[in-house]
């Protein structure tokens, strides 16, 4: 799969052919990201992912040169040249140590959605437990190595997450999704220092509040999982997904509770979306 998709892509506020995207100026040197999802020509949640995206500059040290106004008519700019209402945008601030200077791009493309079937959302998906710990989970940053090693083993093991595993034995968060627990109509999650701070997260955190869902901040670990009810993931491009099974343990993707918050999320998204203009 190719990390550009559909004909035209930004670089430096420029329109270029996709056929002549140079990945290396997003996996060379380091690279701070967004990816959001655009429904009805709209970016979905843009004020969380914008917040973000300067949250991550800030922990980083690595600062944006653009302004919030000038990011997004790039992002409405791509979203004409290709004329599409659907899909899924990554915005990537590139910084490339050349000599005593540092070389700096900025890029906006669509990336080819992938997106659970009705199906997967009905029955949930098959998972893995993964070893590995992000060194700065709480800023968005590319690491190309633990993304290509997580894919291999999905592939290997025909799964659709990986849940990571840190040494203590303790799942922190998904290789690109946060992750939820649910026992006894109780939510669990990891604690917001040791994670990504996920927007589809920080909504489904706002769901739980505002319906009386009870919920903790808990690392937990391999063993727990034995007694869980549910298990599901949150991100961009799954929004709320059920997990099946993961290695061994088996859930309920039909859980009330889990049924409440996913509820409770595309009625998120509908307001959003119906608040907007383009």
């Amino acid at each position: 799969m190719s990390e550009c998709y559909l004909s035209k892509y930004l670089h430096n506020q420029e329109v270029k052919d996709t056929r002549f995207f140079d990945a290396d100026l997003i996996f060379r040197g380091e690279s701070l990201y967004e990816l959001f999802r655009i429904i009805k020509k709209i970016p979905l949640f843009w004020e969380d992912h914008i917040s973000r995206l300067y949250l991550t500059s800030q922990i980083t040290g690595l600062k944006i040169w653009l302004d919030e106004e000038t990011i997004k008519n790039q992002v409405s700019d791509l979203i004409r040249i290709n004329s599409v209402a659907e899909g899924n945008i990554k915005l990537v601030f590139n910084f490339r140590k050349s000599g005593l200077r540092t070389r700096k791009n900025f890029l906006i493309y669509f990336v080819e959605p992938v997106y659970p079937t009705p199906n997967q959302y009905l029955q949930g998906v098959n998972g893995i437990l993964y070893q590995a710990s992000r060194i700065n989970p709480t800023a968005k940053v590319i690491n190309q190595n633990l993304r290509i090693a997580v894919y291999k083993k999905l592939i290997e093991k025909g799964a659709y997450e990986a849940l990571l595993v840190d040494r203590k034995g303790e799942i922190t968060e998904g290789s690109r999704s946060n992750i939820f627990m649910i026992r006894d109509g109780h939510v669990f999650t990891a604690p917001d220092p040791v994670v990504l701070p996920g927007i589809a997260r920080k909504h489904v955190l706002s769901i739980c509040r505002s319906r009386n869902i009870p919920l903790s901040f808990e690392k937990i670990k391999r063993s727990d999982l034995e007694v869980m009810d549910a298990v599901f993931m949150t991100g961009t491009s799954p929004r709320v997904l059920p997990f099946s099974r993961i290695e061994e343990f088996r859930f309920n993707p039909a859980d009330p509770v889990l049924m409440n918050i996913i509820d409770g999320y595309d009625e998120k998204i509908h307001t959003y979306i119906a608040g907007s203009h383009v």
